[in-house]
C-alpha cells in the first residue's frame, strides 16, 4: 500500500499539476508572448528547474524540462506529457522504495555513477526518437487528410 500511495502522491499528482501548469499554461503563454516556441520551451524549462529549488538536480531537471517542452510541441497532447512526467517520477519513487526495502544496495542519493555526457546523449537520443516518431505520425495524418 505504501508504494501505491507514494506513486499517487509523489509521481502522479505532481506530473498532472506540473504539466498542466508548465507546458499547458506557461509554455503556451510564453510562446504567444515571445512568438517563438523554442524560447518558450527554454524559459519554461528554466522556470521548471528553479521551481524545484534543488541545485543538485538542476541539470537533469533542466534536460527533463526541455524534453517535456519539446515533447508537448511534437505531440500536442497533455496526456503524452503527463505520462512521460509520471514515468520519470515513478522511476525515482520505485528506486527509493526498493533501496529502503533493502532490495537495491546502491543509495539513490549517492553521486551519479554514469558520466554526464552519457546521460545527456541518452536524453538527446530519446528526444530525437520521439521527434522522428511524431514527425512520421504527422506526415501520415497529412497524407490521410489529403486523400
Amino acid at each position: 500500500g505504501d508504494l501505491v500511495l507514494q506513486l499517487i502522491v509523489v509521481a502522479l499528482i505532481p506530473a498532472v499539476c506540473e504539466e498542466f501548469f508548465f507546458r499547458g499554461a506557461l509554455q503556451q503563454i510564453l510562446r504567444d508572448w515571445f512568438g517563438n516556441k523554442h524560447v518558450a520551451v527554454i524559459v519554461t524549462a528554466v522556470v521548471f528547474t528553479l521551481a524545484h529549488g534543488d541545485l543538485y538536480g538542476c541539470m537533469p531537471r533542466l534536460v527533463l524540462g526541455l524534453l517535456l517542452g519539446y515533447l508537448f510541441f511534437l505531440s500536442g497532447s497533455m496526456l503524452v506529457n503527463v505520462c512521460a512526467h509520471f514515468f520519470n517520477n515513478a522511476a525515482f519513487v520505485i528506486i527509493y522504495y526498493l533501496y529502503h526495502r533493502g532490495i537495491l544496495l546502491t543509495d539513490p542519493t549517492s553521486p551519479m555513477l554514469m558520466p554526464w555526457p552519457v546521460v545527456i546523449s541518452c536524453g538527446i537520443g530519446a528526444a530525437l526518437l520521439i521527434g522522428v516518431y511524431f514527425a512520421k505520425k504527422s506526415v501520415k495524418n497529412e497524407t490521410k487528410s489529403n486523400v
